[in-house]
């Protein structure tokens, strides 16, 4: 491989955690300023539980980014291209819109930024694992995980379908009402059930055998 190629390589990972460590720092930044203003969060009432549950999720959210870039680097070495360094910045445009969508009327639009975001995630995930099977240093992890097949998008598949259904739920439901619990309360459940399979992923990876050269 030419030098700067190599070189590439061996710097993703430092330079691509470091970006999105900034991105998740800005996103927590946001969230905290946004919950700081949302009065109903302060208050005792039926919004104010709604609220910190949103509050949760915006959290596990961006627990769920970090901890999807870790894996990423820590799994994978290739040559980076320019979309490597400009997809974090869509993770946090992402995060700041669910930070900022905090007000109870606006529930069921901030269940569908969820979804959204995740739809993103899919796709960079995607195009990552792409870029990552067609370098020969990744061989030992497809060799051991074939990535081929639709069942890779039914996690993900099956969590924008509850996270656009909890949106639903939500913009038809009375802001505070037991449903609008409901709504918030899924999104959670997703999450924590994504942060999950992230450990299982990891876990998996870590004791696969690499192949002997």
């Amino acid at each position: 491989m030419l030098p700067v190629g190599e070189r590439a390589k061996e710097l993703l990972p430092s330079v691509l955690l470091t970006l999105t460590s900034i991105v998740q720092a800005l996103s927590l930044e946001v969230l905290w300023s946004s919950a700081r203003e949302a009065s109903h969060l302060w208050h005792p009432g039926p919004l104010r539980l709604a609220g910190w549950l949103q509050v949760a999720a915006v959290f596990l959210t961006i627990v769920l980014v970090w901890i999807y870039y870790a894996q990423l680097v820590m799994r994978f070495r290739w040559v980076p291209l320019v979309r490597d360094s400009i997809v974090p910045f869509g993770f946090g445009l992402g995060q700041f819109a669910l930070a900022s969508l905090l007000a109870p009327g606006q529930l069921g639009s901030w269940c569908f930024v969820v979804a959204g975001l995740f739809a993103f995630a899919i796709a960079a995930s995607v195009s990552a694992f792409r870029t990552a099977a067609r370098d020969h240093d990744n061989d030992w992890y497809f060799a051991a995980f074939p990535w081929t097949g639709w069942g890779r998008f039914v996690p993900g598949a099956t969590a924008i379908a509850l996270f656009s259904g909890a949106g639903l739920l939500a913009r038809r439901a009375a802001a505070g009402s037991g449903s609008a619990l409901v709504a918030v309360a899924i999104v959670n459940g997703v999450l924590v059930w994504q942060i999950g399979l992230q450990r299982r992923y990891w876990n998996r990876s870590v004791l696969a055998p690499r192949a002997e050269p």
